[in-house]
């Protein structure tokens, strides 16, 4: 689609900044509402007291990949590709089919486990993260076969999983 926008000479394809800086426009401040595409446009499809168990999972295991990362600022290759597949599974932990599977209860039993799974391996890249130094924390067959199970993501960037100042 870009390729045939710019074969058209009356279109010209800028960034939103380059026409916000070339036209000098102004723009208003608006406060959007809460939405959602999940029933009743809300968030009670992932705010669910039925599942809400599984967001102290998430939570926790965000603010310990940050500190990781935080205290491995340079990570050797073995650390880094044991610090992306970490990456990995907290992607994975963090999908929304997961609670969406638990409150239409269609699969409950499949995203229970499948939940539970990435938060061991994520657990167990963690625990070799604390200590690289530890060979006996992960050896290289085991971080092979989680890689093989999930291998999406190829291309994660650990550093958009650092801890920001904001």
């Amino acid at each position: 689609v870009i390729e045939l926008i710019n074969q058209q000479e009356n279109i010209k394809m800028i960034t939103i900044s380059d026409y916000v800086s070339q036209y000098n426009t102004q723009f208003s401040i608006i406060r959007m509402g809460e939405s959602s595409w999940g029933e009743g446009g809300d968030f009670r499809v992932w705010k669910n007291p039925e599942h809400g168990w599984i967001w102290p999972y998430i939570n926790a295991s965000i603010i310990e990949f940050e500190n990781i990362l935080e205290t491995n600022p340079n990570p050797s290759e073995w650390e880094s590709r044991i610090l992306k597949q970490t990456a990995r599974e907290l992607l994975l932990l963090e999908g929304s089919d997961w609670p969406f599977l638990l409150y239409t209860k269609q699969a409950k039993e499949y995203a229970n486990q499948r939940f539970h799974h990435h938060h061991q391996r994520f657990l167990k890249l963690l625990w070799a993260a604390k200590n690289f130094n530890d060979r006996n924390r992960i050896s290289l067959r085991e971080l092979e076969e989680i890689e093989s199970i999930d291998s999406c993501f190829q291309d994660v960037n650990i550093d958009y999983f650092k801890k920001r100042n904001v």
